[in-house]
């Protein structure tokens, strides 16, 4: 998809720890080959790029980088803050059908994942009215007893805990997580699709993929995760459970869209 064009995943994580960094690319892994299209930093660029000079304000924001003659007689070249491009973060998260927080193992946020928590809490997706409200998917290591940050009236529709063996991610909490994931946005799919009242098949193309497609890519999700054993890792039954539910009801919901002409 093209950058101005919704996505379906989101991660919010710290890029600077290479644990934390690894377990996003093994979840990765397992997103994109299911046809999940995910954001990644080629989709965007964090800091604004800056055409105008730097103002005494600037400066300052720079730990007072003129005003110390010490650091000034140093280094004379006077250097110009980067700000985050928040405007862009904002369309990002707002054209993202999920986000998936991963509170990092080094239990403190990076900056970056302290600038993407500040735009989740000011509510972006409310620059966009047509696009639907993104599920929010908290998931930590295990061990990590912190609560799920709070984002005002958006709310965690999942907690999930990455159980580690032998010093790395068990797989089958990543598929775990595809699970869930698969099952929340197809329920987004459903409750968007009922909630038009008139004619929405454009848009409901700009949006998603096909009808066709998205039960296509549920129903081999739920195939290929179903195939582990539930006596080990009982939560993989019931969020399948969840999803078979959900299918059935999505098939039903677009057949009488499709008769309906929509």
């Amino acid at each position: 998809m093209g950058r101005g064009q919704p996505k379906d995943v989101f991660v919010v994580h710290s890029k600077r720890e290479e644990y934390d960094r690894r377990t996003v690319d093994s979840l990765a892994g397992l997103l994109l080959p299911a046809g999940f299209s995910v954001w990644g930093y080629s989709d965007w660029d964090w800091f604004k790029v800056r055409k105008e000079p730097p103002t005494w304000q600037d400066d300052l924001m720079s730990d007072g980088y003129l005003l110390d003659p010490v650091r000034a007689l140093e280094d004379p070249t006077p250097r110009r803050p980067k700000q985050v491009d928040r405007d862009r973060l904002d369309t990002v998260l707002s054209h993202s059908h999920a986000v998936i927080f991963l509170n990092p193992s080094a239990r403190g946020l990076s900056d970056g994942m302290k600038e993407e928590l500040w735009s989740l809490r000011r509510r972006p997706y409310r620059r966009d009215p047509t696009m639907p409200t993104p599920v929010l998917l908290w998931c930590a290591f295990e061990g990590d007893n912190c609560e799920p940050y709070p984002v005002e009236d958006m709310v965690w529709r999942a907690n999930l805990r990455l159980h580690v063996r032998d010093g790395l991610v068990d797989p089958t909490s990543l598929k775990n997580i595809l699970l869930v994931l698969t099952a929340l946005l197809l329920e987004q799919r459903v409750e968007y699709v009922q909630g038009q009242s008139s004619r929405a098949q454009g848009l409901l193309s700009l949006l998603f993929c096909s009808a066709d497609q998205e039960l296509s890519r549920a129903s081999q999700v739920l195939t290929s995760v179903m195939g582990h054993n539930g006596e080990t890792y009982p939560s993989l039954v019931q969020h399948g459970e969840a999803l078979a539910v959900l299918l059935k009801r999505y098939r039903a919901v677009d057949l009488d869209d499709n008769r309906a002409g929509r």
